[in-house]
């Protein structure tokens, strides 16, 4: 009875002329209620098994505005099958194909919907920006170019034609249609911070810290253009704007290594001068700097540049101890771990090359940088023997090597023991 109910409700729902019910999707899309427009349809499928193009066309468009891009290809794909001939179904589902990632899909799809509508303008910026994504820059500028031609304000078009040109590494016309694009929308942060991107590669730094300061009138929480500002202003030597400029960063949350260490590095740069001889404001700054770099080296203890500055910090405070610790620390951070496997194998080639110098040269810094690897000292021996005059130098190798080896091979101990005992008879009767 109760299954019966229900279905004579369904029937009673959907019974209502189509316009009614179309007028009532209609305003709850514009209230924003897209679950209750997929509820509706939804039902109405469940019950009659199939919907019209336009209904598929809803419940697809009320999946995009929830994001179900994968509900929405799946609904739209079916409106522009039941209608071929409506532009708008096969726009619509060109959007979600592109939402949903396939861009290759979409394109196809928006370029068959541009020869049914051609004045779509909204499907020309989506294919544009799908030739952009696809890197077919040429495709995509020329796009835009038209749609500026026909609209020569709109800093839109504009951003993505200097985008076009930036990504040909047209830097010239890049930077031209960026300014175009700021000059006549102050508040379009992203042309502003490819511009001054450009001048800041080019070192242009006034250029670079003129268009950022502008920008951040209006955009003055913007993280993209607090950090640019802040390599910006670093670069110059501004290290009093410097600390600004980073201290603003951290405090909206953009406690980075980096920016801690430039933190530190202003502190620490701007001692001497802020201190004006003044001993215990220097070591107070310098205190502020350690304090920074400390911040930095626990979010990234692999810095050896971090842990010199903390060194040099320590040194500055007359604490030599810790000086040596962190100093040590850089000196070890600046060469990886396989670099003694580096040297080892560059002296072997050296040695097999003929060239003993240099395989004389290569195994010390092999053994230099892994000293366990006691072996190294035994094959030094065998080169200072084979080819230099003085044979005091391989005995003083054979008898290190023997001294500090730890391998278990006796044959090659008995052969550095035997080369001890000859060589010393040799030197004795020289």
């Amino acid at each position: 009875m109760k299954n019966f109910a229900f279905v004579f409700t369904a029937l009673l729902i959907f019974s209502i002329p189509l316009l009614s019910q179309s007028d009532e999707i209609d305003k709850l899309f514009i209230k924003g209620k897209y679950e209750i427009v997929i509820k509706l349809l939804q039902e109405k499928k469940s019950v009659s098994d199939t919907l019209s193009a336009k209904e598929y066309y809803q419940l697809g468009l009320a999946y995009q505005n929830i994001y179900n891009t994968q509900k929405a290809v799946e609904y739209l794909r079916e409106a522009s099958r039941l209608d071929s001939q409506n532009p708008d179904y096969l726009y619509l589902f060109g959007m979600s194909l592109s939402a949903n990632g396939q861009s290759n899909f979409a394109i196809g799809v928006l370029s068959e919907s541009l020869e049914r509508d051609p004045d779509n303008i909204s499907a020309k910026i989506e294919l544009g920006k799908l030739w952009i994504e696809n890197q077919n820059y040429e495709t995509a500028k020329n796009i835009f170019n038209n749609l500026f031609k026909a609209d020569s304000q709109n800093t839109y078009y504009a951003r993505q034609i200097a985008l076009c040109h930036l990504k040909q590494n047209n830097i010239d016309s890049a930077k031209q249609f960026y300014q175009f694009a700021f000059n006549n929308n102050p508040s379009d942060h992203i042309s502003a911070y490819q511009l001054a991107g450009l001048y800041f590669n080019e070192s242009n730094y006034d250029a670079t810290i003129q268009i950022l300061q502008a920008a951040l009138e209006r955009n003055p929480t913007n993280l993209p253009l607090n950090r640019l500002a802040g390599e910006t202003v670093f670069k110059m030597k501004k290290y009093r704007d410097a600390k600004i400029q980073f201290k603003t960063l951290i405090d909206f949350g953009d406690s980075t290594a980096a920016n801690y260490q430039k933190l530190g590095f202003s502190y620490y740069l701007t001692a001497d001068k802020d201190s004006l001889s003044d001993d215990s404001l220097k070591n107070k700054e310098i205190k502020t700097a350690l304090e920074y770099f400390y911040k930095s080296f626990y979010l990234n203890d692999k810095d050896p540049l971090t842990a010199f500055y903390i060194g040099i910090c320590y040194s500055d405070l007359q604490n030599t101890e810790a000086a040596i610790e962190y100093l040590n620390k850089s000196i070890n951070l600046m060469f990886p771990d396989y670099i003694a496997d580096v040297y080892y194998h560059l002296a072997t080639n050296y040695e097999k090359n003929g060239n003993k110098p240099e395989a004389i040269s290569a195994f010390g810094k092999a053994y230099k940088y892994d000293p366990s690897r006691d072996i190294i000292l035994f094959q030094m021996a065998g080169i200072f023997e084979e080819y230099y005059e003085d044979k005091s130098v391989p005995l003083l190798y054979y008898d290190l090597f023997l001294r500090k080896t730890k391998i278990n091979d006796e044959n090659i101990k008995n052969y550095a023991r035997s080369k001890v005992e000859s060589i010393k008879e040799k030197l004795h009767f020289r």
